[in-house]
């Protein structure tokens, strides 16, 4: 069973609504603009989960003006499945990424906001997927999994079209919202 699935926070939206959505820069706006917790998970194998340590902190890097480079440091945190995402980027780019895997046999989707991927390698009728992000690997069938990318996807066109009506008047998005492009 394949969850791919993002947690609605409307104040995500109100933030990205306060610049113009009509007039945004498609690419710019599919990797940084409404980012919200997404979830994906292979048959309980949890893809997205940072890997935390036996203290309840996972490892970050934050970068530091004053010395122009990332500084490694711990953070509390409870474990969760659940990742901040631009919704966006996976609905078009995770899901142009698997189906460039179907065709050539791999392909890495690149997190933006993060050092880490998911990597699609495919296996016959199935894929295998490889996450940067925790180290964890999980199979499953490409008909499965395409599915699941195209639903999120859907999801993604149903909420944005209600909550960010002013996506519809976009070039690329609001075109992208009414199904006319993938």
């Amino acid at each position: 069973m394949v969850i791919l699935d993002f947690q609605l926070e409307l104040h995500a939206i109100e933030k990205c609504s306060a610049s113009d959505l009509r007039t945004a820069d498609e690419g710019f706006m599919a990797a940084t603009y409404f980012q919200m917790p997404v979830r994906f998970s292979v048959d309980n194998v949890e893809l997205l989960e940072l890997p935390i340590n036996n203290h309840g902190q996972i490892h970050v890097f934050i970068y530091s003006p004053k010395e122009s480079t990332l500084i490694p440091t711990q953070q509390e945190r409870q474990s969760s499945p659940w990742l901040p995402l631009p919704i966006l980027d996976v609905a078009v780019v995770g899901l142009d990424t698997l189906r460039q895997a179907l065709v050539e046999g791999v392909a890495i989707y690149p997190f933006i906001d993060y050092c880490w991927h998911l990597r699609f390698e495919v296996l016959g009728k199935d894929v295998l997927v490889y996450s940067k992000v925790n180290g964890r690997t999980a199979r499953v069938s490409h008909e499965e999994l395409l599915c699941a990318f195209n639903e999120f996807a859907s999801k993604v066109r149903n909420v944005l079209r209600q909550e960010a009506p002013e996506l519809n008047d976009h070039p690329y998005w609001g075109k992208w919202l009414r199904n006319e492009i993938e």
